[in-house]
């Protein structure tokens, strides 16, 4: 098992799309794990959660991958020069257009030595790429790029579930926690709020993965 973001910070599920109010500091918002046998036949393009936050000025985005992984010895997180990862920002007018004003692109390939190297195009405060090696923290402007393997953040009972769905009862215990020591690969962006928002109001983050071929 990795280090594990801040459980304390990350709050109630939601599915899809969500926004982030800009007012005050705010919890985080998770989305979904394993939806389809599609995405479940491709691990490390499957997103598992997004998560975002902001707090003293800064904006953090979040996106899981690859989750659900039991921890073993020499376990890192596990990488594909075929997938492209897309973290999107959506400004004030967005419900309105569907576009975003941001799409920040995240690509993992082979560095010369045979390890692996991580490149973020369009992140808002870096001032052009950032790139380096995963599990490293990479700065550039002031933005923040971590990729590499993590302690799986979401909070589920899956026993308490199942247990409802059989009784009809609410049987959740929140002291029992399925993903509890699982890993994920965990793509983090952090960088100034004041960049990220660009004079909006609001921010609506999602996430999407791809192949270069797709």
């Amino acid at each position: 098992m990795r280090n594990a973001f801040n459980r304390g910070a990350m709050a109630a599920a939601v599915a899809g799309l969500f926004a982030v109010a800009l007012t005050g500091d705010h919890s985080a918002l998770a989305a979904d794990h394993r939806e389809t046998p599609t995405t479940i036949a491709d691990n490390i393009a499957d997103i598992a959660d997004v998560y975002t936050w902001h707090q003293a000025g800064r904006f953090v985005a979040v996106v899981t991958v690859d989750g659900i992984r039991p921890p073993s010895v020499g376990q890192t997180g596990r990488y594909d020069e075929d997938v492209v990862y897309r973290i999107s920002l959506g400004r004030d007018n967005f419900p309105t257009t569907y576009q975003a004003a941001v799409d920040i692109v995240v690509r993992v390939t082979r560095n010369g030595s045979g390890g692996w190297r991580v490149t973020a195009d369009n992140v808002p405060g870096a001032g052009g790429s950032i790139s380096g090696d995963v599990e490293t923290v990479i700065s550039k402007g002031s933005a923040n790029l971590f990729v590499g393997l993590r302690d799986d953040p979401f909070f589920f009972d899956l026993e308490g579930f199942r247990n409802t769905l059989m009784t009809g009862t609410l049987m959740f215990d929140n002291t029992r926690d399925t993903f509890a020591g699982m890993n994920a690969t965990a793509i983090v962006i952090e960088t100034d709020l004041d960049a990220a928002r660009n004079g909006s109001d609001k921010l609506y983050v999602w996430a999407t993965t791809s192949r270069k071929d797709g």
